[in-house]
């Protein structure tokens, strides 16, 4: 299929570039000729998949954060904006669940344990917004225009069992 769809020259960040969905979406931008700003926890796959798109004759760079930390987005942000000038856009696409906080159905749900179900709930939110307001007023501030994509689980629609953590999520979201 032929497409006139570019990105040519967009410094598009990719949060989560580090699993599967993200890397996806950054091997996507490649495709499209962006510059893809990987930016994952796990700095052997962030560099490898940057060095995969640069052997191939992209632009990217491995940036090494964790979405739930300002400190780490700043400075991934700053060296963004050191080495491109601007940052176009961003995909969020950060996230996860972890075992603990996740209902089996021999368990009951009122013995929940609470302290994991709140670090999938920070990682799925504030993992998200802290990229945004961070990347995002980097768009506004460098770029003529800019978007922001961002990725949510499919629990986010549809209810799923055992994944209370996922599916209150949405509703954060959707409750004024």
């Amino acid at each position: 299929m032929k497409t006139d769809f570019t990105l040519k020259n967009k410094a598009i960040v990719v949060t989560g570039a580090a699993g599967v969905l993200g890397g996806a979406f950054a091997q996507g931008i490649h495709e499209a000729g962006g510059i893809v700003c990987i930016l994952g926890r796990n700095k052997i796959v962030a560099t490898q998949r940057a060095k995969s798109i640069v052997d191939a004759g992209g632009t990217a760079i491995a940036l090494i954060a964790d979405v739930t930390i300002e400190s780490d987005l700043i400075r991934a942000r700053d060296l963004v904006l050191s080495k491109f000038g601007k940052i176009d856009g961003l995909v969020n696409a950060a996230g996860g669940n972890m075992p603990d906080a996740v209902i089996q159905p021999e368990q009951d749900i009122f013995k929940m344990n609470m302290g994991a179900l709140q670090e999938v709930m920070y990682l799925n939110l504030f993992g998200t917004v802290l990229p945004t307001q961070l990347f995002g007023e980097a768009i506004k501030n460098s770029a003529k225009t800019g978007s922001i994509v961002n990725i949510s689980s499919v629990s986010t629609v549809q209810a799923l069992t055992n994944l209370l953590s996922m599916s209150v999520q949405i509703l954060k979201l959707l409750i004024p």
